[in-house]
């Protein structure tokens, strides 16, 4: 396991304003504005699930975000956590998750819900002095790096710290105590942000309440409506990739990739109604560019596709 070893020697205000390379002046117009019952440097609005429902957002406004990723470049992403932890962690990529359980009898999903906000101000806190920065800048950290007393859903901190709550303790962390489980009974763990994916032999199902009792007791909540549980005669899916005999993406979504490509090089990006030439053209980069990185093989045929249309 890894554990949380970066030290980072913050002792003042003065040594996190050098350490992040901005200016006091900043962090203390910030530090006014977030203190203030009213403050202006969070949007805030719930986005629709696909399943149902609504997501709280709270994003924060660019010069706030300026700073939350310098603290998650310098400060954060250097933490060394839990190697199950993959989502959102420098140098860990979606791949890697999903090699993990690739030609597995089974394979099991448990949705961590609201991941996020169920990351208390505390916690942070606490996270910030265990990593070295004395109190008063461990406050500081935590003002810049929470909203209303817990993780902001938008903020790029956000994950990186879920992940270290998460991902730190030994045995006693969530992601610690999943990986004893699973290592008992030989089967393979990840986690992807607020997805836990675990494979193994076909009896997997019977340790579900055991993975939903160590998400309990770790502080964390399980939505039972996404528990899922898939053998190989099934579609097995992680993360919303299929992960039967290799990574790849749905086929539904490859076929209607194929078929935009098909039509812009066939009628032009014209075709292609509601969306400028360079949107459509950016987009298309976006989902093959995703594509290439679950599926290298099938992701350089799109590619080759997209390379083909002519968008003069």
């Amino acid at each position: 396991m890894r554990s949380r070893r970066s030290k980072h020697r913050l002792r003042t205000k003065f040594d996190l304003v050098r350490h992040l390379g901005i200016n006091e002046t900043l962090l203390r117009e910030l530090l006014d504005e977030l203190n203030s019952d009213e403050t202006t440097l969070y949007r805030s609005w719930e986005r629709a699930k696909k399943q149902g429902g609504t997501r709280p957002i709270d994003a924060p406004v660019e010069k706030l975000k300026f700073v939350q990723r310098l603290i998650n470049d310098r400060i954060l992403q250097p933490i060394r956590i839990h190697r199950a932890a993959l989502g959102g962690v420098r140098g860990k990529h979606l791949r890697e998750n999903l090699l993990l359980h690739v030609g597995t009898a089974m394979v099991s999903n448990f949705d961590l819900e609201q991941f996020f906000l169920n990351v208390a101000a505390d916690q942070v806190f606490q996270t910030f002095r265990s990593i070295g920065a004395a109190p008063e800048v461990a406050q500081v950290l935590t003002r810049l790096t929470t909203f209303r007393g817990r993780l902001p859903q938008g903020a790029p901190t956000s994950t990186m710290l879920a992940n270290v709550v998460a991902g730190y303790g030994g045995k006693s962390c969530l992601d610690g105590r999943i990986e004893g489980l699973c290592r008992k009974h030989k089967a393979s763990n990840g986690r992807w942000v607020d997805d836990i994916s675990i494979s193994g032999p076909t009896y997997l199902r019977r340790l579900k309440p055991t993975v939903e009792r160590i998400i309990q007791q770790t502080g964390f909540k399980t939505n039972k409506e996404k528990t899922s549980f898939a053998s190989r005669n099934e579609a097995q899916i992680v993360t919303q990739h299929r992960v039967n005999e290799k990574p790849n993406t749905a086929k539904e979504e490859r076929r209607r990739l194929r078929a935009m490509l098909h039509k812009i090089k066939t009628q032009g990006p014209q075709a292609i109604e509601g969306t400028t030439r360079e949107e459509l053209k950016n987009s298309l980069q976006g989902k093959i560019g995703h594509l290439l990185s679950v599926n290298p093989t099938v992701g350089r045929k799109f590619l080759e596709d997209f390379n083909s249309i002519n968008w003069n």
